[in-house]
């Protein structure tokens, strides 16, 4: 009966094989082994695909049992001997930065394990629990890196590499450092072309992209000049009340976002020995990384989630004028960051039946519009993984799809795996085996229920959201031309929003507290 409800999508239930016992079909097991080959164990609970609704928490008891080990397997020696190594260096990795700073910036940076800064935005009016989005970082709690020395900002980025890995950091730094490009792009980029489109085009123009708006424009008798043409600064609908007339801030205040990348550490972490649960956020313009380092007993857990990325531009634009050796889209033109997550989203949506793939989309009739661009996705806001408890609901509220994972397509099911390890590799490679070998059950064993919204799925360029729950494990993914800087000669919607959650987590939210009020009250 599960099954069959799975299959018409008249539940919102998760099936799921308990640990231990045979699956419900052979030939899933046949699957199982012919699947991805990651098969590292998790360093925290078992994948399960079922997970509290939107709004509620397991009670203290439930919640201690099923993911603070008191149900879960020991792991092998050596796995878990590589989780509790990783913890251990990134908290000696982290005494040092603390030891580098004086009192002040200690104050700015340290937090309770419990405080609500811990799972809050520090802008809440855009969005209850993530600055990263846009440009909401504005400056709060946290200590940011700008006024670091040259010794504090060395011991910082050890930090990260060393709590990351080498590939992690690597994303980190590039999406921080994709700041001097967009810099150098709105400095030459100039609002003109919507102006002049809203002043010569009908009321009711929306150009699906700019190059159809330049062709509408040269219609009309304009040709703009191609200055103006190669550098068009594209506002949005985001928050609703803006419109695409969008003055772009400039080098300078991009710098200033730079500056104010900061990091934030709850609870209070000891020395290898002095084991206690403590948390690292580090947030800022296009990034919100959340590790926490769970006391389990004898050992740890990592967990790697909520994740948020950011890339624009996606693929970095030929300069507009002569380019040059001091001009940094000179050298860097043509490369891209976040690519293989919109061509991994868009490849499983096409690799979906036809009446699956059109029954869960979203037309841009249900999004805010204005002239003289076609606005074809959500805001910025997304719709379910921004906020501190996603309502996940929300996916199937709408358009959608909802099928068991390990009756999709294979092709769906090689881009779903592709879409994740993308962001999974952003991980320490420890905590990454942990979230592959869960997303390997999750494909063999769970089950998928998503949306999208958009134009042509084999356009690199054209505009897409993605909603994807498969198992315990929620992507959502937005690119857009919102607030870029756009030309004929680069996709049309060169931005890219991402965030990874994991909905089992027990460290995000009020399940942390409870474990801390129950197991680390202070005696009566």
């Amino acid at each position: 009966m599960a099954d069959k409800e799975h299959r018409s999508g008249g539940s919102d239930g998760y099936r799921c094989t308990p640990p231990g016992a045979d699956p419900p079909r052979s030939r899933r097991e046949t699957r199982r082994r012919g699947s991805l080959s990651l098969a590292l164990a998790a360093p925290f609970a078992a994948a399960h695909d079922d997970h509290p609704p939107a709004g509620s928490q397991p009670s203290s008891l439930s919640f201690r049992a099923d993911h603070l080990g008191g149900t879960r397997a020991p792991l092998p020696e050596q796995r878990q001997f590589a989780i509790d190594l990783a913890a251990d260096d990134a908290a000696a990795a982290f005494l040092d930065f603390r030891d580098s700073l004086d009192e002040g910036q200690r104050r700015a940076m340290m937090f309770p394990l419990d405080g609500s800064e811990r799972t809050s935005s520090r802008d809440a009016s855009r969005t209850p629990a993530f600055c990263a989005v846009l440009a909401w970082c504005v400056p709060g709690w946290g200590l940011p890196i700008g006024g670091l020395t040259f010794e504090q900002r060395a011991a910082f980025e050890r930090l990260l590499a060393i709590a990351l890995g080498s590939q992690g950091y690597g994303t980190i730094t590039a999406v921080r450092n994709r700041q001097l490009l967009i810099g150098t792009l709105e400095e030459a980029a100039s609002p003109t072309a919507i102006r002049t489109a809203l002043g010569t085009l009908p009321a009711a123009t929306a150009a699906p992209s700019l190059a159809a708006l330049l062709d509408l424009l040269a219609a009309a008798g304009v040709e703009l000049p191609k200055a103006v043409a190669d550098a068009v600064s594209i506002g949005g609908m985001n928050p609703g009340e803006e419109n695409w007339v969008w003055p772009p801030p400039g080098l300078a205040a991009r710098w200033n976002q730079f500056e104010d990348y900061a990091v934030s550490v709850f609870g209070d972490p000891g020395r290898p020995g002095a084991e206690t649960t403590w948390s690292l956020r580090l947030e800022g313009h296009h990034l919100s990384v959340n590790l926490t380092f769970l006391r389990v007993g004898d050992h740890w857990e990592i967990h790697g989630t909520p994740l948020f990325i950011g890339a624009y531009p996606i693929i970095v634009p030929p300069p507009t004028g002569a380019g040059g050796p001091d001009d940094p889209l000179a050298w860097q033109q043509g490369q891209s960051l976040g690519l293989g997550i919109t061509t991994a989203a868009k490849a499983f949506w096409r690799a979906m039946p036809e009446a699956q793939r059109v029954a869960a989309h979203r037309t841009p009739a249900g999004y805010q519009q204005r002239p003289p661009l076609l606005n074809q996705t959500p805001t910025a806001e997304m719709l379910a993984a921004l906020a501190v408890d996603p309502p996940t609901e929300e996916i199937a509220a709408g358009p959608h799809v909802r099928a068991l994972a390990d009756e999709l397509p294979p092709a769906a099911r090689r881009a779903l795996a592709s879409l994740y390890e993308e962001l999974i590799v952003t991980l320490h490679p420890t905590v990454a085996a942990s979230y592959r070998n869960r997303l390997e059950a999750a494909l063999s064993a769970g089950s998928v229920v998503a949306t999208w919204a958009g134009g042509d799925l084999a356009d690199p360029g054209s505009q897409h959201f993605s909603s994807i729950r498969l198992g315990p494990l929620l992507i959502e993914l937005l690119q857009t031309p919102q607030y870029s800087v756009s030309s004929v000669r680069v996709p049309w919607a060169n931005h890219l929003h991402v965030m990874l959650r994991d909905l089992s987590s027990p460290v995000w939210g009020d399940p942390l507290r409870a474990h801390l009020a129950a197991d680390h009250a202070a005696p009566q």
